[in-house]
């Protein structure tokens, strides 16, 4: 098979690039982000299970409480009040303002939602006090980053408790 004449490559390459234009003129935008209200704000989350199908017994629905203030405490957001159905869950959340937060209590939190025996609590908890007793600030900080974007936000909230409920 021949790759064609140099016309022919140039031809394909400019209708390459026309066709990813075009694309990029009728696609749709991204959705807008949320706005940012002043907190503490309350939302009304909604979530159902895959393909509707009834999953929560009685067994499910305490582990999924459980879990879900386990969360409340590591996030900073309150559960204001919740149902659990069958198929799907309501809850009306309350996004808190974010306090600093000082290692102490981000370890306090962390330990909240991980357990005091789980692998990356004890991972990270190692490495943060490793980080400040030697003086590295820096990855002390990244590391403080990662946890403190999932706190007082409802995307956090709904994105730990989603995982680890389907875990």
């Amino acid at each position: 098979m021949s790759i064609g004449t140099i016309p022919q490559i140039v031809l394909y390459i400019i209708t390459y690039l026309f066709y990813i234009q075009q694309t990029r003129l009728t696609r749709k935008p991204m959705r807008k982000p949320r706005p940012n209200f002043p907190r503490p704000c309350f939302v009304h989350l909604i979530n159902r299970t895959v393909n509707r199908e009834f999953l929560f017994g009685d067994m499910e629905k305490e582990f999924f409480v459980e879990l879900m203030r386990r969360v409340e405490t590591f996030t900073g957001c309150t559960v204001l009040t919740f149902v659990i159905m069958s198929n799907h869950y309501h809850i009306l959340l309350a996004e808190n303002a974010m306090p600093e937060i000082d290692d102490a209590e981000l370890l306090a939190r962390m330990e909240a939602l991980y357990g005091a025996q789980h692998t990356t609590f004890k991972e990270d908890r190692e490495w943060l006090l490793m980080c400040r007793e030697a003086g590295m600030d820096h990855a002390a900080e990244e590391l403080r980053q990662k946890y403190l974007t999932r706190m007082h936000n409802v995307a956090g909230f709904m994105h730990c408790l989603n995982q680890r409920f389907a875990e």
